[in-house]
C-alpha cells in the first residue's frame, strides 16, 4: 500500500478555539439540565435563557475582545415583582462569590 504526502491540518483560528471552549461550557450546562444555544455566526456565542416570566434570566457568553483573561459574560436577570431587596442582594452576592471562587475549584 502506498500513501502520498500527508497534509497538515490548517491551523485552528482564535474563533475555532473559542467555539470549542464554549461548546465545552454548553456540554456541562446541558448535563446539568440547563438548555442553551451555541451559535457560530462570526464570533461564536453561547446564550442561556431561563424560563420567561418572573425571575427569568438571560446569560450571553462570547470569547471577548482578546484583551482580557477570559470570555466576556453578560447576564440580565429580572427579579419577580415583590422580591425583597435582601433576596436580590443575596442572589447577587451568591453570583459574585461563585465568580470569585471559580479559579480555586479548577
Amino acid at each position: 500500500m502506498t500513501t502520498g504526502p500527508s497534509q497538515d491540518p490548517a491551523p485552528r483560528g482564535q474563533d475555532d478555539r473559542a467555539y470549542e471552549h464554549l461548546a465545552a461550557i454548553a456540554a456541562a450546562l446541558t448535563a446539568d439540565g440547563i438548555a442553551c444555544c451555541l451559535t457560530r455566526a462570526g464570533t461564536p456565542s453561547l446564550t442561556i435563557e431561563g424560563p420567561v416570566g418572573p425571575g427569568s434570566a438571560t446569560v450571553i457568553i462570547d470569547p471577548g475582545t482578546g484583551n482580557g483573561p477570559g470570555p466576556w459574560i453578560d447576564c440580565t436577570w429580572t427579579p419577580a415583582l415583590g422580591t425583597t431587596p435582601a433576596a436580590i442582594a443575596g442572589t447577587i452576592t451568591a453570583v459574585m462569590n461563585a465568580i470569585r471562587s471559580a479559579p480555586e475549584r479548577m
